[in-house]
C-alpha cells in the first residue's frame, strides 16, 4: 500500500492525494498513428489527484504514452495522457478524446456539431482539421475510447 512509501513523497502530497494509475502498454499518437494493447499492463503509477480533473478522480483511470506533436502544447511526445474510458452514450460535450480512427489510437480535440458532423483538431496549428460528416461512411472507422482527465509532462 501507498503508506508504506510516504516517507519517500514530497512532503505537500498526503497519500490520501495520490491515486494509483495503470499505464498501458501502447502508444496514442499525436500526429503519428497510436496502439495499445488493452490486455497488458506495463506499470502502475502514483499519481497528485490534483492533476486530474475533479469529475473524474474517482473513475477508473488509466495512461498512455504520447508519440508525435499534432497536440503541442497541451502535450508532447514521451508524455503521459490519463483518461477514463466512456460508452457510446456519453453526452457529446467538445473536448479531448482517446479516438480510434481505422485502427489507430489518437488524442484530439473533438468538437460535435448539431448536424451531427464531427471536427478533429490538433492544438498544433501546421495540422489541419478534419472533418466527418455526419452521413458519411467514415463514421463507420471512428470511435471515441475515451476522454482526457489530466495529462503528465516530461517536463
Amino acid at each position: 500500500d501507498l503508506e508504506e512509501y510516504q516517507d519517500l513523497l514530497p512532503k505537500d502530497i498526503l497519500p490520501y492525494s495520490v491515486k494509483k494509475i495503470s499505464l498501458q502498454n501502447g502508444y496514442v499518437g499525436a500526429g503519428s498513428s497510436g496502439i495499445i494493447d488493452t490486455q497488458e499492463l506495463v506499470d502502475e503509477i502514483y499519481v497528485d489527484i490534483n492533476t486530474i480533473a475533479r469529475k473524474y478522480r474517482d473513475d477508473d483511470i488509466k495512461g498512455l504514452q504520447v508519440v508525435g506533436d499534432s497536440m503541442i502544447p497541451y502535450i508532447d511526445a514521451g508524455d503521459i495522457i490519463l483518461y477514463t474510458l466512456i460508452d457510446n452514450n456519453f453526452p457529446k460535450i467538445d473536448g479531448k478524446y482517446i479516438i480510434n480512427i481505422d485502427n489507430n489510437l489518437m488524442i484530439k480535440n473533438i468538437k460535435f456539431k448539431i448536424n451531427g458532423d464531427i471536427i478533429i483538431s490538433s492544438e498544433n496549428k501546421a495540422y489541419s482539421d478534419d472533418i466527418i460528416k455526419a452521413d458519411s461512411q467514415e463514421q463507420n472507422y471512428f470511435s471515441i475510447v475515451g476522454i482526457a482527465v489530466g495529462r503528465i509532462l516530461k517536463q
